[in-house]
């Protein structure tokens, strides 16, 4: 912590840091996750999301914001009156500049969506609602409608590149500046306006920025992470597996690496001591002064010291951060988790669990307490003469309020049952034990014993229902509604007040809506679904079996029906040739030009062949689309898939793999090459006599560099072997290949034959041990250390240079680090885990059958431990009311001011109120937090989930869906409204008289524009459909509901009607194709330019203008763009990922499996990158921005 007096506080569930600012700030914490939540030290308002704990900070000035409890993300409003909407569901951030622009927002992701304030054109995906910015100038942009990410082009004439199959942000800087784009995910590729050498990654497209200066680097095609070396001789290491980023301080810095990750090692300038984890090979940063520290070896995180001497511990299992103020405090640590252990500068005494070794602070005043050994629970009570019962199978605390209260113990859980100091009827549920909280008003109720749900019902006279078999809660408006009950999930059935035909499905209980107009419609019993039809009189069909929408254009069309799954068919109102497949009913849309095309009938995809002589073929079992350069090229055809096979016009070897029919491309050049028939990948070999080997199994690429190394080839993966040309001792690993680098100084090593994993030992004598089972790297520190050896494991074993006592665990291995001093430990050989006891005489406990660490304070303080999580219990030094949950053991910290507060048992959760008299309610099987604005609120709680209701301090109509709780939030004015109690999610409505629908089974917002806009509703998912207000040609896909948005100009488009995903083409007359299967966008450049297309995914092939070398692989489609320069390149054709190399001759490596880029940065700038979230599949390009305030 920083030498200041700084509130603090601890989550020993993950023991991540919590560090507030030095001055008087509000803030609170979640122990569920310990984020660090950091307030601006001005009077600031804010939410707290304790299932999250993200941090929620608001500008100082009164802003208008709304908050997600489901998760807690940030919700920042400009300080000017800005119009904006909210999406519960995601909680995602909504940003409107403060003037008059026209936005939209996706309230399946809220995700933000910011429009400058100028005339913009724009485009909106309401599959995703991505932000679409663009710049108030004349620029160049494309949209991708299947993911809608925001595409920001530079005011100036600048070249650039758009993937549609992400549509990822490709920002080029407004100079000259060389790029490319890997259109297999969009990701951005920022070049400096320098003559800079770099790398691209077409597999993950992540920036690779390389200094403008001769710097050595490596490469790792498997993630293409950025490698950022400094412009001075560094000495460095490279992780083939991952690639990581590997920067070293322009000094001469001892270092380590991890070549199972490859991550980050950052070391000071400064001679400093350190350690590094092979296993992770986390980054290690250490302060410019003689710290002590330790490394934990299994994950090498970062290990921060403050620059005073102070006494810490660490966790090799975890190697999580320990900071400890710059204060003599006693601590303690627990190497299970490694979470951090900070204590208090006073004597307290507490307890420690070593099945999580969470830190157990306890006040400093006389408590009373019990212990469960089976748990290890803390259980506080507080400082008054409190009734209470222990329940020794679980130890979990029953803690009842210092006020004749009613209450029932359940001896099957033990679970805490508070009931309100008022006269409330309620239930006990012995089975669970679970608390039954109803409001102090006469509400009638039912109980669920089978469960013991509470059942809230508002305090008027509604009409509900009650199911036993849930419980759960049936909430009906206070107006004279129409609805049903599905006694089978007791589902919320809403209907608007005005009379609507409707149907209900008593196996489900979905709501069914219906317009207050006069439309046909059907209804289907077997799932309910609603089935809205447009107000104008239009052919349609209804599908029994599944009930989806039929939605026809009011114009004469053509269209067919598939009764099996009645998707919508629509078709051109041009006079266009088409077939229907009865099987599927997929849309089959033809070009209105003559042009050649064939019909499969097991799948109707469509076959677009180009208006032009092309030769071609067609696969009746799939009907994919066939297209060859109208040029003279040879090429060959897989009647069993139909992919498409391009070969360049120029006389190449190649070969072709009936099995697959992929393409194979050679290279223009005599190169040497393999084929694997039963994949028929493409193996390019570099034009210089290399050594090379094939894997027939795979048909992997195999490069090696053009200098005499040494290699090895395994034939069962076929992966490459890159050696330095350095004579280097190194391994070989058949059943696996990974790479081995060793440095280039005498280093004794181990290989283990079974992984083949790097084995790197420091240049000094250093005792070691291999582990051939796993050769995980094994490193000592570079004196006589006492030791052990797992064989099970190998992992590493790193001991103090002192005389320490201590044991060791055959069976894992694990680090056993003992403080220099006489410390009184005990041992677990289950897991041999560290026992880290203070050089005090401190009482403790220590639990075998885990032998986690056991920490107690060295002051006398009444406490209880519990073996079986022994999570941390911190209590401020102030007389602080608080509660405990033995059961978890979580941290339970109340501000020293008297505020209400619930605690759950369950779970332990903190539960923080404002210290103003607020309404409030407690869940007490999540015990999620429930904050309440000071001000008189109607609200809702729901018992089952606890998540946060907060209501806008106005009357406002608003919906509660106890099932899950989720926010409700409605603005200040009267506006109609709809709610879905299956999931509650927000429904936001503007508040001027605007035509929308809704949809019961997901009820995300609908939004519509308050100009008379037509659209359509699909009920199926309910996504948002917003039409521009000027009269655009659109179509509708009933079976997602996909927005499908045209510009207002004459532009020629299709529509995929099995995605419904937006197909914009320029104003411009561009040739382009289109992928019946997927429908992802392609768009051409205005300019003649060659191009491919891959009808299996439809991906988009932009070539530069240019007269360029190009390749391209039909089994994905991704677009391969060269340079314009004679540029050597690879090719993998297993991804067809891009394969850009810089103009200039730099040395790089290249991994055939995924064909990553890699760039270097142009400037000598200090920088920090976090390679385990610089790229994740599922959230790409996911930047973890550090505040200054932790470093």
């Amino acid at each position: 912590m920083a030498p200041i007096d700084i509130k603090y506080r601890f989550n020993p569930h993950f023991g991540s840091v919590l560090l507030m600012a030095p001055i008087d700030i509000k803030y609170r914490f979640n122990p569920h996750c310990g984020s660090v939540l950091l307030i601006a030290p001005i009077d600031i308002k804010y939410r707290f999301n304790p299932h999250c704990g993200s941090v929620l900070l608001m500008a100082p000035i009164d802003i208008k914001y709304r908050f997600n409890p489901h998760f807690g993300i940030v919700l920042l409003i400009a300080p000017i009156d800005i119009k904006y909407r909210f999406n519960p569901h995601c909680g995602s951030v909504l940003l409107m500049a403060p003037i008059d622009i026209k936005y939209r927002f996706n309230p399946h992701c809220g995700s933000v969506l910011l429009m400058a304030p100028i005339d913009i054109k724009y485009r909106f995906n309401p599959h995703f609602g991505s932000v679409l910015l663009m710049a108030p100038i004349d620029i160049k942009y494309r949209f991708n409608p299947h993911c809608g990410s925001v595409l920001l082009m530079a005011p100036i004439d600048i070249k650039y590149r758009f993937n549609p199959h992400f549509g990822s942000v490709l920002l080029m800087a407004p100079i000259d500046i060389k790029y490319r784009f890997n259109p297999h995910c969009g990701s951005v590729l920022l070049m400096a306006p320098i003559d800079i050498k770099y790398r691209f990654n077409p597999h993950c497209g992540s920036v690779l920025l390389m200094a403008p200066i001769d710097i050595k680097y490596r490469f790792n095609p498997h993630c293409g992470s950025v490698l950022l070396i400094a412009p001075i001789d560094i000495k460095y290491r490279f992780n083939p597996h991952c690639g990581s980023v590997l920067l070293m301080a322009p000094i001469d810095i001892k270092y380590w690496f991890n070549p199972h990750f490859g991550s980050v090692l950052l070391m000071a300038p400064i001679d400093i001591k350190y350690r590094f984890n092979p296993h992770c090979g986390s980054v290690l940063l250490m302060a410019p002064i003689d710290i002590k520290y330790r490394f934990n070896p299994h994950f090498g995180s970062v290990l921060l010291m403050a620059p005073i001497d102070i006494k810490y511990r660490f966790n090799p299992h975890f190697g999580s951060v320990l900071l400890m103020a710059p204060i003599d405090i006693k601590y303690r640590f627990n190497p299970h988790f490694g979470s951090v252990l900070l204590m208090a500068p006073i004597d307290i005494k507490y307890r420690f669990n070593p099945h999580c070794g969470s830190v157990l602070l306890m006040a400093p005043i006389d408590i009373k307490y019990r212990f469960n050994p089976h748990c290890g629970s803390v259980l506080l009570m507080a400082p008054i003469d409190i009734k209470y019962r222990f329940i020794p199978h679980c130890g979990s605390v029953l803690l009842m309020a210092p006020i004749d209260i009613k209450y029932r113990f359940n001896p099957h859980c033990g679970s805490i049952l508070l009931m309100a100091p008022i006269d409330i009827k309620y239930r006990f549920n012995p089975h669970f034990g679970s608390v039954l909280l109803m409001a102090p008003i006469d509400i009638k109720y039912r109980f669920n014993p089978h469960f013991g749900s509470v059942l809230l019902m508002a305090p008027i006279d509604i009409k509900y229902r009650f199911n036993p078999h849930f419980g759960s809660v049936l909430l009906m408006a206070p107006i004279d509604i129409k609805y049903r009950f599905n006694p089978h999930c007791g589902s919320v059935l809403l209907m608007a007040p005005i009379d609507i035909k409707y149907r209900f499905n008593p196996h489900f209980g979905s709501v069914l809506l219906m317009a207050p107009i006069d439309i046909k419609y059907r209804f289907n019993p077997h799932f309910g679904s609603v089935l809205l039809m447009a107000p104008i009189d239009i052919k349609y069909r209804f599908n029994p079996h599944f009930g989806s929408v039929l939605l026809m254009a009011p114009i004469d069309t053509k269209y067919r029906f598939n009764p099996h799954f009645g998707s919508v068919l629509l078709m051109a109102p041009i006079d266009i040739k088409y077939r229907f497949n009865p099987h599927f009913g997929s849309v089959l849309l033809m070009a209105p030009i003559d042009i050649k095309y064939r019909f499969n009938p097991h799948c109707g995809s469509v076959l677009l062949m180009a208006p032009i002589d092309t030769k071609y073929r067609f696969n009746p079992h799939f009907g994919s689309v066939l297209l060859m350069a109208p040029i003279d090229i040879k090429y060959r055809f897989n009647p069993h898939f139909g992919s498409v096979l391009l070969m360049a016009p120029i006389d190449i070897k190649y070969r072709f793999n009936p099995h697959c029919g992929s393409v194979l491309l050679m290279a223009p050049i005599d190169i040497k090459y393999r084929f694997n028939p039963h994949f028929g990948s493409i193996l390019l070999m570099a034009p210089i006599d290399t050594k090379y080997r094939f894997n027939p199994h795979f048909g992997s690429i195999l490069l090696m560099a053009p200098i005499d190394i040494k290699y090895r080839f395994n034939p069962h993966f076929g992966s490459v072997l890159l050696m330095a040309p350095i004579d280097i001792k190194y391994r070989f690993n058949p059943h696996c290949g990974s790479v081995l680098l060793m440095a280039p100084i005498d280093i004794k090593y181990r290989f283990n034959p079974h992984c083949g994993s790097v084995l790197l030992m420091a240049p000094i004598d250093i005792k070691y041990r291999f582990n051939p089972h796993f050769g995980s790297v094994l490193l000592m520190a570079p004196i006589d250390i006492k030791y052990r050896f797992n064989p099970h494991c190998g992992s590493v074993l790193l001991m103090a240079p002192i005389d320490i006592k201590y044991r060791f665990n055959p069976h894992f291995g694990s680090v056993l680090l003992m403080a220099p001093i006489d410390i009184k430990y005990w041992f677990n050989p289950h897991c041999g885990s560290v026992l880290l006891m203070a050089p005090i005489d401190i009482k403790y406990r220590f639990n075998p059958h885990f032998g986690s660490v056991l920490l107690m304070a060295p002051i006398d303080i009444k406490y209880r431990f519990n073996p079986h999580c022994g999570s941390v219990l911190l209590m401020a030094p102030i007389d602080i009311k608080y509660w405990f949950n033995p059961h978890f053991g979580s941290v339970l910290l109340m501000a020293p001011i008297d505020i209400k507060y619930r605690f759950n048992p369950h779970c332990g959760s903190v539960l923080l109120m404002a210290p103003i008299d607020i309404k409030y309610r407690f869940n007490p099987h999540f015990g999620s937090v429930l904050l309440m604005a000071p001000i008189d609120i109607k609200y809702r709680f729901n018992p089952h989930c606890g998540s946060v209701l907060l209501m806008a301090p106005i009357d406002i109509k608003y919906r509660f869906n106890p099932h899950f709780g989720s926010v409700l939030l409605m603005a200040p004015i009267d506006i109609k409204y709809r709610f879905n109690p299956h999931c509650g999610s927000v429904l936001l409505m503007a508040p001027i008289d605007i035509k929308y629908r809704f949809n019961p089974h997901c009820g995300s917002v609908l939004l519509m524009a308050p100009i008379d806009i037509k659209y359509w509703f699909n009920p199926h998912c309910g996504s948002v459909l917003l039409m521009a207000p000027i009269d655009i040609k659109y179509r509708f896909n009933p079976h997602c509901g996909s927005v499908l948005l045209m510009a207002p100009i004459d532009i020629k488009y299709w529509f995929n009607p099995h995605c419904g995903s937006v197909l914009l083409m320029a104003p411009i007359d561009i040739k382009y194709r289109f992928n019946p299967h997927c429908g992802s966008v392609l768009l051409m450049a205005p300019i003649d330019i060659k191009y491919r297309f891959n009808p299996h995914c439809g991906s988009v092939l932009l070539m530069a203008p240019i007269d360029i070398k190009y390749r391209f692989n039909p089994h994905c489609g991704s677009v391969l763009l060269m340079a314009p320069i004679d540029i050597k390149y690879r090719f993998n054709p297993h991804c067809g990922s891009v394969l850009l190399m810089a103009p200039i001759d730099t040395k790089y490596r290249f991994n055939p499996h995924c064909g990553s880029v890699l760039l270097m940065a142009p400037i000598d700038t200090k920088y920090r990158f976090n390679p385990h979230c610089s790229f994740d599949r599922s959230n790409r390009h996911q930047v973890q921005v550090q505040s200054p305030l932790f470093f």
